[in-house]
């Protein structure tokens, strides 16, 4: 999103931090705003023997979450690309 949005962002991986940036730009739904609890797949979690293994439950949320982002992201730019 903000490559779409031609926006500066600091290379992290908190989520939160992102989210609450983007939120400055654009209209991001608490749906959307789940996505700060993937936070932990997008650090410690990617480095095997690093964190408890994951759930099937938390793996089945983790891609509802994430498929909520990539939904609302095609909606914004489809809707900001016209």
């Amino acid at each position: 999103m903000f490559i779409f949005l031609r926006a500066d962002f600091p290379y992290t991986h908190d989520l939160r931090e992102l989210l609450d940036l983007l939120g400055r730009r654009l209209d991001v739904p608490e749906r959307v705003r789940q996505a700060q609890e993937l936070t932990p797949f997008a650090s410690r979690l990617r480095y095997p023997g690093h964190g408890k293994a994951t759930t099937e439950e938390q793996y089945r949320q983790a891609l509802a979450i994430a498929g909520a982002v990539i939904g609302w992201a095609a909606q914004v730019m489809a809707k900001e690309g016209q």
